[in-house]
């Protein structure tokens, strides 16, 4: 069993062909396990997956508030909107955190996929990037 917990969020890094959205770092670790990582989920990951709970009849927390209400806020004070929404979310993870029988299931297998080093073949840091710089910060080395 997994238990999951927003560790931070941030925006991705934009291109010209994207804008930035924000992202949630999740420290995933093991129950009695040594094995952690991070992974990075947009707020539309945690809607599937709340979607995907509602239909094999779990009863999880409610979703933040989504709309023009939401776009306002976060124009409005972005800081405290997302807040409010990290908030929210991490209220559904520990729902999460505490089924088992919903930790069983594709739909949450999908959502937290491998431990990076699990997989075989290429993996892109892309996702696993900002794990590094939460878990090993390095120390400045210019004097302040």
């Amino acid at each position: 069993m997994y238990v999951l917990d927003i560790v931070s969020y941030g925006p991705n890094k934009a291109t010209k062909a994207h804008h930035a959205f924000i992202q949630f770092q999740i420290r995933v670790g093991e129950i009695g396990g040594r094995k952690q990582f991070v992974i990075c989920k947009r707020f539309r990951e945690f809607v599937q997956l709340y979607h995907e709970m509602i239909a094999n009849d779990f009863d999880p927390p409610e979703l933040p508030l989504t709309g023009p209400f939401m776009s306002l806020w976060l124009v409005w004070n972005q800081q405290s909107a997302l807040e409010y929404r990290k908030n929210a979310l991490q209220k559904i993870l520990e729902y999460v955190n505490m089924q088992p029988i919903l930790q069983e299931m594709d739909c949450f297998k999908s959502f937290v996929g491998d431990c990076p080093e699990a997989k075989s073949g290429y993996i892109s840091l892309s996702q696993f990037r900002r794990s590094i710089d939460i878990e090993n910060p390095k120390p400045s080395s210019h004097p302040v």
